[in-house]
């Protein structure tokens, strides 16, 4: 199994005799901010990995090319999302008023700085 994470890629391997004492666990951990394109292509490689069985090498080709690629949104677009993104979140799904928004907007610029 694989799994994508905006900080971590998780993946599982399991013996072909499925004995849970053979069983592998590996967290690779991603460095950098957040690149939702770039999430959004691993975790397309990881469905294909699961569900079509590509080879070793395809798999590797396909990661490296993503790591390398470009981001798509400069810098400083990408800091200004975490407190737009926090602001938007708590009007909308927390059901949140201005008060909220501003605290969420404050709690965004911290993670983004």
């Amino acid at each position: 199994d694989v799994g994508a994470f905006p900080n971590f890629i998780l993946t599982s391997f399991l013996a072909k005799d499925n004995d849970p004492a053979k069983s592998e666990l590996h967290l690779l951990p991603i460095k950098g901010g957040l690149d939702v394109d770039k999430l959004g292509r691993v975790d397309m490689l990881c469905m294909r990995i699961i569900k079509h069985g590509i080879s070793l090498d395809e798999a590797w080709k396909e990661m490296t090319a993503i790591r390398k690629a470009d981001v798509c949104f400069p810098l400083w677009v990408q800091m200004l999302a975490y407190p737009l993104s926090g602001f938007a979140c708590a009007l909308t799904f927390f059901g949140g008023g201005l008060w909220d928004a501003g605290i969420a907007t404050l709690g965004g610029l911290a993670v983004a700085g």
